[in-house]
């Protein structure tokens, strides 16, 4: 997914929402990192790739990888509201 007008404080506020929420450090402006996680019985593994360019103000990020139960509608929605501050 690819969002536009993202300031640099918007990149660094997103980042900051990201560790507190899900204890992932984010601290680097491209990059990859592959998170456990838990819903109740289920376990598995999603990685998240992103790319933030601050010349262009734009950051893609995507799912590269995740648990066959973990619905990509969710994944997306979530991505969304952490990057929109929501």
């Amino acid at each position: 997914m690819t969002y536009d007008n993202i300031s640099r404080a918007a990149w660094t506020a997103a980042q900051q929402r990201l560790q507190v929420e899900t204890g992932v450090v984010v601290d680097t402006d491209q990059g990859q990192v592959t998170q456990q996680i838990t819903e109740g019985f289920l376990k598995g593994a999603i990685t998240f790739s992103w790319a933030y360019d601050e010349a262009a103000q734009q950051l893609t990020a995507s799912c590269v990888a995740k648990p066959w139960w973990a619905p990509e509608s969710t994944i997306d929605v979530d991505l969304t509201n952490l990057v929109e501050g929501q």
